[in-house]
């Protein structure tokens, strides 16, 4: 559960030596003074409250209480954390002073005693700090070197005391001693070693119980066979120098490997040549005696085999030539009546069964190959992998250990190289350990029953004396495995198991011991001796065991978690908590759940603490503590986006319950306020019957803690005076409370976004920050202080003479100041949180409609700001969120300038923040200068930032602006277009507007530039500009065109018109009336229409404009009308008209052309000889236009003969030209559009006129020479 790995054994040290237990910018600014983003003014008014940091700048501001601005030091909190400083301890239920708490500093709540000592706690286990090892014996430990000396040693369950074994000392102490003390030690020497394996062969050594009456004996037996028995205990206080010894009698090469307790004074001593020694004590003439005898009677072991080498845990000794198979373990059956008891030994292959009785009789009666026994049964298991078969079929297994059951069966503690997942190899040094239970009740047909896997892929331990062993639980329903670095609980034929891993690996379990059993009760107790922190005692749930169902991967991350959390970040604790994402399982729901029962106290494992406060830190501790454990364990990245943000929010909540409960108990005045809301809440959710509604918050609703800042709202909704203080007081008390949670929201999050691996750019998972709820609330709240302010300034004389108005006034100041922030805020928040869900959505509607309230909020805000004399805080919020816009407006508000510290002027700050923020601050400015009117101030940015305006005026074009600051620059090009772009412009805005001169002047001022410009520029450049000054010859064109027909109008009007009544006088009809052109109703409207605009000085669309010059009364001396519509026919094409309305347009040109020569009179008559005929066709206006065109490449493809002048529009496109037209109108101007086809037609076939058209050609070409 905690760890299924094997201790690290990474590092090196020389012997002898042991760490102590536990161990593991931008531009300089001119020197005009500015508001600097985001800082908040540090009001030092000594009536004021207490200093506190401020929610987003991390500067003092005045508020409530100190703050404590050392940055945040993660602390290690499951493998020795870091000391801290004690924490002071408050009354939570009077008024105490409070201290202001860091997020990094919330931590180290006092816990109980019995907490202080537990180490890992779940319903089926506990482990506790028990003992402590005598002085003596720590100081031995604490320099000792396990990697090359051996140490050994286990608790008695019948005397209760404890021992240790090394090559030279054995240490006994009582180990029942109250943990406050110290025990006292009992020393004694262990026999020399005289051969060259050296400490590796440690002694075995056992007690020697009397019962209750006297202190224990002490029996001892060395590797190379020598006995030395204690009386008492009591003489390793004096040297240990008296005692009884005898000799074993061993063979060469042979050693003792292990020495067992068979009665109070019977033993049995093992040997690597797999013999047995009875071992008795007795006593003669009042001394003791020890007698020594082989089991059987003498002679050689029944066991003899040969091997190679010894086992482990004898050390990395060369294997001993011919030696006797080793006997590795013994384990006894029950007592028989006068029968003795059967005593089970296992060696490297064998399991042998020998009937022992107290009165020296020894008997073997079972023999069984344990080896084979165990290898064929895990060959013919399907359940079992292949690289556990490979072991079996090879025999590449170890046993280890062998244990009796209460009924009978016997079990076998063995191990085998863990294979990879691939092919089997052993991979490094990891092995896979088992229990295989035997049944022999029948002696001739052993059989393997199960097979446990205690714990997979642990590293072998090579360090000396650190055979796995293994004790027998509950008649061994359940056992207990030591392991050099570990300990391994597991239920047999159960899913359990627990692995409890030492992290330091420079530590190593010594020893352990059943000290207590239960049996009503279902508990077992059993003490392990840890070498860096004493005797620690495990304890058993059997029934919790049995109960115990299958787990599922989340409830068993869950259960690490909560180990971790409550017992691992303690520095004394020695195991270690990992958990691995092979594990399998759902990270967020299991961290979660354990986040949300901390958060709720509906944890078991939580203690309840009278102390509010201190309750409060000890659940912030324990919430660092998981996130800390997750981030060292490397599976953070299995939390999901969602699951960290709810893991912050649950210790963002906590820590603002705590910011804001310490608050209340040093300031009286707002608690009525709190508990106001809480009360208010409580009983919303049905949770008003407690006789402490406040504490049950604060204990059991803090998740629910931002639902408090509606209710602390709706408290000053009511607006009402009276029984209650006044509604300033109410909302001063208010905005405390909510700003300084904030202000903990805040810190919470500088200093652990990073800690919970939240990316700052996504912002999909919910926070309660990013509702609309909040952001509601903190406007209202901000909109009612500002009201509040306005109320309170009102009456200046009486703030002055009242101390207590005016420290309301200063409080509700600095309030409004945070109340802006935090309105900002959370508009940003709220943004971005929408503008992630659009992101995946694609719908962002409503991120575009909440931008636009926060540009109106910001200016709504900043005026607020503004007008109560706190200019600088808007300043700083303008430049914090990136508001330039507003910054500029601000920079040029003489209000907003007047309330700033020193006597800066609008173009010195706007000067400072160009020099900051450069093009992103410049921009906004030079847009507010040109929004505002204010082209003086643009231009003028010539002189000090020519650079910064170009490129303003690049990307943001305004030709109107831009034209001058070219002229400055000595751009003529530059200029002349901005000039061009600028007469265009304003020929559309004024297309339905009356315009006289429109785009005149700048049409001219282009062509003069680009004239200019051209003269001193190289021949290939100077021919551009000339192009450039023409097409200005052709815009001018074009208004003079305007302007001829203005005039020509005019004059028609007034020549006829004089000496007439002006009312009886319709000018459009006369002008009409004196076009040949004109004959039906529909085309004389339509004309009219468009002469009046002319007159009114509007321009036309190009079709408009053909209409009017083709329509207009024509003088048969000049051709201006007709060219004049070709001319703005060519202009509109080269503009990139549609080649289907170029030609409609160029039909109509040529039609009203032709049709407006009397070809009867043209045409060949009797009498008329060629000279007539030439004279007659060089006299139409048709040969003066197309000697205009002759010779014009612009005006080549713009010929027509009069068949090509046939093409009239259809109806369908007369409807789109004039929607405005009901039905019958467009039918008539279709009609007359026919009738001027038809004459046309006419004139073709029977006047000629395609050879009157080819003779006017031939005269024009023969008059030019072509």
């Amino acid at each position: 559960m905690f760890s299924s790995q094997g201790p690290s054994r990474a590092g090196s040290r020389r012997p002898g030596q042991r760490p102590a237990a536990g161990g593991s910018g931008g531009n300089r600014l001119p020197s005009v003074s500015v508001p600097t983003p985001p800082r908040t003014p540090r009001n030092t008014n000594p009536n004021l409250p207490l200093q506190v940091a401020s929610p987003f700048s991390g500067q003092n501001v005045s508020m409530y209480h100190t703050p404590i601005s050392t940055p945040m030091q993660p602390l290690r909190t499951y493998a020795g954390r870091q000391h801290q400083q004690p924490t002071r301890d408050f009354a939570m239920d009077v008024d105490a002073q409070s201290e202001a708490v860091s997020y990094s500093q919330a931590g180290g709540a006092e816990s109980t005693n019995d907490d202080a000592k537990k180490y890992a706690n779940r319903p089926e286990l506990s482990v506790a700090l028990s003992a402590q090892l005598p002085r003596e014996l720590q100081k031995v430990l604490a320099t000792c070197d396990f990697q090359a000396e051996a140490y050994a040693g286990g608790i008695d369950h019948d005397t209760g005391f404890g021992y240790i074994v090394s090559p030279s000392t054995c240490f006994v102490w009582n180990a029942t001693t109250a943990h406050s003390l110290y025990p006292t030690c009992y020393m004694f020497p262990m026999p020399s070693i005289a051969t060259s394996s050296g400490n590796l062969l440690t002694p075995f050594a056992s007690l020697v119980p009397y019962g209750t009456t006297r202190e224990p004996g002490l029996i001892v037996a060395s590797g190379e066979g020598e006995l030395r028995f204690w009386d008492s205990v009591d003489t390793g206080l004096a040297g240990a120098e008296h005692f009884t010894s005898v000799q074993l009698d061993l063979v060469t090469a042979e050693f003792v490997t292990g020495l067992y307790r068979y009665e109070n004074l019977v033993y049995v001593a093992l040997t690597s040549n797999g013999r047995l020694f009875r071992v008795t004590i007795t006593t003669h003439n009042g001394k003791s005696q020890l007698v020594a005898t082989l089991f059987g009677g003498g002679g050689t072991s029944v066991f003899y085999r040969a091997t190679t080498a010894l086992l482990p845990f004898l050390g990395a000794q060369s294997a001993i030539p011919g030696s006797s198979e080793v006997a590795l373990a013994l384990a006894f059956g029950q007592r028989r009546p006068r029968q003795g008891r059967d005593v089970w030994v296992l060696t490297q292959n064998q399991l042998q069964r020998w009937s022992v009785r107290v009165d020296s009789w020894e008997q073997l009666e079972q023999q069984i190959d344990v080896r084979q026994l165990i290898g064929a049964s895990m060959e013919q298991a399907i359940d079992i992998p292949g690289g556990m078969k490979r072991a079996a079929a090879t025999y590449d297994f170890e046993l280890l250990d062998v244990g009796v059951r209460s009924d009978g069966e016997i079990l076998v503690l063995f191990s085998y190289p863990s294979p990879p997942s691939t092919s089997f190899s052993p991979v490094g040094n990891a092995y896979t350990y088992c229990v295989a239970r035997i049944s022999v009740k029948d002696p001739s047909r052993p059989e393997v029953q199960t097979r446990d896997v205690l714990v997979s892929d642990m590293n072998r331990d090579s360090r000396p004396a650190t055979a796995p062993k293994m004790l027998l639980i509950d008649g061994g329903a359940a056992v207990l495995v030591q392991f050099g670095g570990a300990i391994v609980v597991a239920s047999l034929g159960r899913t359990f198991r627990q692995t409890l891993t030492l992290k330091s690996q420079w530590n190593r379990t010594l020893g352990f011991g059943l000290t207590k059993t239960e049996s009503q009760a279902r508990l077992s107790e059993i003490s392990a001796i840890i070498a860096e922190n004493g005797v620690v005692t495990i304890q058993i749930h059997h029934q919790e065991i049995e109960d115990f169902r299958t787990d599922t991967p989340t409830n068993q991350l869950k259960a690490t978690f909560e180990q971790a959390i409550y017992y691992g970040s303690k520095e004394e604790n020695p195991f270690l908590f990992t958990a691995s994402s092979s594990v399998g399982g759902n990270f967020d729901q299991a961290a979660c759940a354990v986040s949300n029962e901390l958060v709720t106290s509906s944890s078991v494992l939580l203690k309840p603490i009278l102390d509010q406060r201190k309750q409060l830190l000890k659940k912030m501790e324990l919430l660092r503590a998981l996130i800390l454990f997750i981030n060292e364990n490397g599976v953070g990245g299995h939390l999901s986006v969602s699951g960290k943000k709810s893991l912050s929010d649950d210790a963002e909540k906590i820590f603002m319950a705590l910011t804001v409960w310490q608050y209340v108990n040093s300031n009286q005045e707002s608690r009525g306020v709190l508990e106001y809301a809480v009360l208010n809440f409580m009983e919303r959710i049905g949770k008003r019957g407690s006789d402490d509604v406040v504490r049950l918050f604060f204990r059991t609703k803090v998740d629910e803690f931002p639902a408090l800042f509606r209710e602390l709202y709706e408290f000053i909704l009511p607006q009402t005076s009276g029984s209650r203080q006044p509604p300033s007081s109410d909302l001063r008390f208010v905005n405390r409370i909510i700003i300084i949670a904030f202000d903990a929201m805040i810190k919470h999050r500088e200093e652990t976004n990073a800690l919970y691996g939240i990316p700052s750019d996504d912002r999909r998972a919910s926070q309660w920050t990013n509702g609309q709820t909040i952001l509601d609330i903190i406007s209202n709240l901000f909109e009612a202080t500002s009201l509040s302010l306005t109320e309170l300034t009102r009456d200046t004389h009486a703030s002055a003479q009242n101390p207590d108005r005016k420290v309301q006034l200063l409080e509700l100041q600095d309030q409004l100041k945070h109340l802006a922030e935090m309105t900002f805020w959370v508009f940003d928040e709220r943004i971005a949180h929408l503008q992630s869900l659009a992101n995946d959505t694609g719908d962002d509607r409503e991120v575009h409609s909440l931008k636009e309230r926060f540009t109106t909020v910001r200016k709504h805000v900043a005026q607020a700001l503004v007008t109560h004399h706190i200019s600088s805080i808007a300043f700083g919020l303008a430049q914090k969120f990136a508001d330039f816009r507003l910054l500029a407006h601000l920079c040029n508000d003489p209000q907003a300038l007047k309330s700033l510290d020193g006597n800066a002027t609008s173009e010195d700050i706007s000067e400072a923040y160009i020099t900051r923020y450069q093009d992103k601050f410049a921009f906004e400015l030079y847009q507010w200068y040109t929004d505002n009117g204010q082209l003086q101030k643009l231009l003028a940015q010539d002189q000090v930032h020519p650079e910064l305006l170009s490129q303003y005026l690049e990307k943001y074009p305004n030709p109107r602006v831009s034209w001058l600051h070219y002229l400055s620059a000595g751009d003529l090009a530059g200029a002349a277009n901005a000039l061009v772009a600028t007469a265009q412009e304003d020929r559309r805005v004024v297309s339905k507007k009356a315009a006289d001169l429109s785009g005149q002047v700048e049409f001219s001022l282009a062509k003069l530039c680009n004239l200019a410009q051209g003269s001193v520029a190289d021949e290939r450049t100077g021919n551009a500009f000339e192009a450039a000054a023409l097409v200005c010859t052709k815009e001018l064109e074009t208004i003079s065109t305007y302007e001829e027909l203005r005039s020509e109008f005019s004059s028609i009007v007034q020549h006829f018109s004089a000496g007439v009544d002006a009312n009886r006088v319709d000018p459009l009809e006369l002008i009409a009336g004196q076009s040949k052109l004109i004959q039906s109703a529909a085309l004389r409207a339509h004309f009219k229409r468009l002469a009046r605009q002319i007159l009114q000085g509007k321009t036309l669309d190009f079709e408009d404009l053909i209409d009017v010059l083709t329509l207009k009364p024509q003088d048969e001396q000049l051709i201006n009308g007709f060219w004049d519509a070709i001319v703005a026919l060519n202009k509109s094409k080269q503009q990139g008209l549609q080649a289907g309305r170029v030609k409609s347009a160029l039909s109509v040109i040529w039609r009203r052309l032709l049709l407006s020569v009397d070809w009867h009179k043209v045409r060949p008559s009797q009498g008329m000889y060629d000279s007539d005929l030439s004279k007659a066709l060089q006299g139409t206006i048709v040969f003066r236009f197309m000697l205009q065109m002759t010779g014009k490449t612009d005006y080549e493809n713009m010929w027509l003969r009069p068949e090509g002048a046939l093409l009239i529009p259809t109806l369908s496109e007369i409807t789109a030209r004039f929607p405005q037209f009901s039905d019958a109108e467009a039918q008539n101007l279709l009609q007359d559009y026919v009738d001027e086809r038809d004459s046309l037609q006419d004139d073709i076939n029977s006047l000629g006129l395609d050879e009157l058209y080819d003779a006017t050609l031939r005269e024009v070409l023969l008059a030019t020479g072509k």
